[in-house]
């Protein structure tokens, strides 16, 4: 039985306009930086060329961590043990914690929707697998299930189609009934990812990248990529109509065109430390060392650029 979790429903521009915040008004906000220890969040401001970290944000006490969604418009936010965690809202402002109650606790394993209208958690300790949708504003628990260690997760928008992959590299489908559909064996476990609002997800599979079509019905598979060097991150871009690969040496991203099925190697001025996509469509934060400067990586038709953000002078320092 799905748990509904009354939230609050909370309105949030868009990245392209500016937002009047206690100060006035002030510059669009494409992202966030998160950093753990001291656990920070701070606003990425302004355009592409032109975009710098602000400060710290206030955020409410008794947070440990923080997990940002794709976009970001909210963040998933632990708060320790016993208490469950909770959706902290990103609306250029100050941050809005929403309890998540029935959660589980230290989830090691969190993998998002590609939207980020829904998320699946796994807790080693309680060895349980949980799926939430409806996120950010109306989460439901729609699985809560028994499952025993998965290498990697991914779930469709939809909260519909959960793959999980284990240590021999075998990808399962997992029904809403609990039953389980094998759908793919790799060569080693690998990062999953799903397309956007479709039932279609990407498998990295050793230096290939495969499509698997229709998990709601028919499956199919298809090769879209081989001879990556050392890949490491997997992500579907905005549209669904592309994906993204990081290299493990951090110098390189891959963009792969899944109709046509071509790859574009880019390298890259920082180490791809992350993968995160920001708010503007095909924008990713690909490297945030706290007291170092960040670099974007944003498409405009064929062709990829680097954008560079300056460090944060105070930035950092407690943690060194």
């Amino acid at each position: 039985m799905m748990r509904s979790l009354a939230l609050s429903l909370v309105l949030l521009l868009p990245a392209t306009a500016g937002w009047c915040g206690d100060n006035g008004w002030q510059s669009p906000v494409l992202g966030y930086l998160v950093t753990q220890d001291p656990l920070e969040l701070r606003p990425i401001s302004g355009i592409p060329g032109a975009a710098v970290r602000g400060e710290p944000l206030p955020l409410p006490e008794g947070l440990t961590a923080l997990r940002l969604a794709p976009g970001p418009r909210y963040a998933l936010a632990e708060r320790g043990d016993p208490i469950p965690p909770a959706v902290l809202l990103l609306d250029g402002g100050t941050p809005a914690v929403l309890p998540l109650e029935g959660v589980l606790t230290g989830a090691g394993l969190v993998a998002f929707s590609p939207s980020a209208t829904s998320a699946a958690l796994y807790s080693a300790r309680e060895r349980r697998l949980q799926v939430l949708a409806g996120l950010p504003s109306r989460p439901q628990i729609v699985r809560d299930l028994p499952w025993n260690e998965p290498a990697a997760l991914a779930v469709s928008d939809d909260a519909q189609s959960l793959l999980a992959s284990d240590a021999s590299g075998t990808v399962s489908l997992l029904a809403a009934d609990g039953g389980t559909q094998f759908l793919f064996r790799a060569r080693e476990p690998g990062a999953l990812a799903f397309l956007p609002n479709r039932a279609d997800a990407l498998i990295l599979d050793r230096d290939e990248v495969y499509l698997l079509g229709g998990l709601d019905g028919a499956v199919s598979s298809r090769l879209l990529a081989s001879g990556l060097e050392r890949p490491a991150e997997l992500l579907a871009a905005a549209g669904g109509k592309s994906a993204l690969v990081t290299d493990r040496d951090g110098l390189r991203v891959w963009w792969i065109d899944i109709a046509s099925a071509t790859l574009q190697a880019v390298d890259v001025p920082a180490g791809p430390l992350r993968l995160e996509p920001l708010r503007l469509a095909d924008a990713f934060l690909i490297s945030a060392e706290p007291g170092e400067p960040a670099w974007l990586l944003v498409r405009g038709g064929a062709q990829m650029r680097s954008y560079f953000i300056p460090a944060a002078q105070a930035e950092g320092r407690d943690s060194q």
